[in-house]
């Protein structure tokens, strides 16, 4: 006995349901098409982020150069503005004779 398992679909109704898959593989794959581009786009994005992030960390680190600097700076001259407050504090032989009127 021959037994054959078969579904029997109306040549026009084959060809609809072929043309809705057609249909649906296209936009998939139109779909596929814009997550990569979209991926590729966010890589380059990315990559520029990254390289952004390296600019900033190196300007940071200079910053912090400049500022240790400055700091170092500002130590000295208010060791030189110290010593010339207690100079100009001190009497002085000049200060201590009166004055000669002047014509």
């Amino acid at each position: 006995m021959w037994a054959n398992d078969c579904v029997l679909v109306r040549v026009r109704e084959r060809r609809k349901f072929e043309e809705e898959l057609l249909r649906a593989r296209k936009g998939a794959e139109r779909a596929r098409a814009d997550v990569e581009e979209h991926a590729e786009e966010l890589r380059v994005t990315n990559e520029q982020l990254e390289a952004q992030a390296l600019e900033l960390e190196l300007q940071q680190e200079q910053l912090h150069e400049a500022a240790a600097e400055m700091e170092v700076q500002a130590d000295h001259l208010r060791a030189l503005n110290d010593a010339l407050q207690e100079r100009t504090d001190e009497p002085t032989a000049s200060a201590s004779r009166p004055r000669r009127p002047t014509a």
